[in-house]
């Protein structure tokens, strides 16, 4: 859903790569591009500097990589948190020499390079809508535990604050919220975790400690935030840059042989993401929203 693309800065010595730089990344597009954003940026500005683009060009391109880096990424240039132990940018020589190492610990979802990369991919490829550029603007799984999160590892590689918001997420025996903070247990990326729901645990702090706590050696932050019910109709995870929706919300089901067996699961826009962060702070603010610390 949500895919991790290696950029070459050297594609941008031609300007038709400055429309897909500025035009095919982001959380509404379903593609960050992954790299170091400092070093990416000054070797991409001296790749465009001493490149033949015009000049008018040229001047188009420089702006938006300064933008870049005043940005800090702007929300479409990440580097996650598990790959930025791999390889020191700046002990290599240049982006090649990074990508290599990266690589070598988890391959991209794509490519997009000049250069004779075995699987990269080309303006004219991209363009082209080739397999394994193209994003699915809605993903279907089977709503079993391990199915639905490993749905969401591409998201959830990219934060390090989630928020849940699902009016139906109970906390007690919750077999998703298991398999969740079993992943966020060996990845240790995520630092908050905000629960969103109407259920209204009985002694939540108590059903945290016994099933949760004692099960995980590493948890992030965790608040149980109690909205009336029906403040919130859809289902969102939200992270830091980016969002998705769910049709039935992230709790497991049995197979009853419909077709509501499987969960829909899609890319969620900007704007309907800082929304549902404003209304959730303001039901909050209002106090209509209770919010509980259960792992401070």
């Amino acid at each position: 859903m949500y895919k991790e693309i290696a950029f070459d800065p050297q594609c941008l010595k031609e300007y038709h790569y400055y429309g897909i730089l500025k035009g095919a990344f982001g959380a509404e597009k379903g593609r960050f591009i992954v790299a170091a954003l400092n070093e990416w940026v000054a070797e991409a500005f001296a790749i465009v500097k001493n490149s033949e683009i015009q000049d008018v060009k040229k001047k188009s391109v420089k702006n938006y990589l300064n933008s870049l880096r005043k940005n800090k990424g702007a929300d479409l240039l990440v580097l996650p948190f598990y790959r930025k132990s791999v390889a020191d940018p700046t002990t290599v020589a240049d982006w090649y020499g990074w990508f290599v190492n990266q690589r070598e610990y988890m391959d991209f979802d794509a490519i997009v390079s000049e250069r004779n990369i075995v699987g990269a991919v080309n303006y004219e490829e991209i363009i082209g809508d080739c397999e394994g550029w193209s994003v699915p603007p809605t993903v279907r799984v089977d709503r079993n535990p391990e199915a639905i999160v490993a749905a969401l590892i591409p998201i959830l590689r990219f934060g390090t604050c989630i928020t849940i918001i699902d009016q139906f997420f109970k906390l007690a025996g919750n077999k998703v919220l298991h398999e969740l903070l079993g992943y966020l247990s060996d990845v240790k990326n995520i630092k908050k975790l905000t629960i969103v729901t109407s259920i209204d645990t009985a002694g939540p702090d108590r059903v945290f400690d016994i099933e949760y706590r004692a099960n995980y050696i590493y948890l992030p932050n965790v608040d149980l935030v109690v909205a009336p019910e029906r403040f919130f109709h859809d289902r969102y995870l939200i992270t830091d840059n980016s969002a998705v929706k769910a049709g039935h919300g992230f709790s497991d089901a049995p197979k009853a042989g419909t077709h509501a067996d499987r969960l829909s699961l899609s890319l969620c826009g900007k704007n309907e993401k800082n929304e549902t962060e404003a209304d959730l702070l303001s039901a909050i603010d209002r106090e209509i929203a209770r919010v509980i610390e259960l792992n401070p």
